[in-house]
């Protein structure tokens, strides 16, 4: 389960109140939510496929190449 909504969390305070709301939530992400409202809105069918690369504690072990992988694995999913 992915939580989706309009807030970046960077805390580790306000990520534990989320796991603790959540349990079964292994990711948090910001996008979706509004694709979902603008998708549901027109009754459009939508898919979302995210590169995962940071971690919303607030620890910063992310790097450049790292975001540049998690990008082009998810790229990897899509096909035209």
């Amino acid at each position: 389960v992915f939580l989706s909504g309009p807030e970046e969390v960077k805390s580790q305070e306000r990520c534990a109140q989320l796991r603790k709301r959540f349990q079964n939530a292994v990711a948090i992400e910001m996008e979706g939510e509004g694709l979902y409202a603008a998708s549901h809105a027109r009754d459009i069918e939508w898919i979302m496929i995210k590169g995962i690369s940071e971690y919303a504690d607030g620890s910063s072990v992310s790097s450049d190449a790292w975001r540049r992988f998690a990008s082009v694995m998810a790229a990897s999913l899509t096909v035209n």
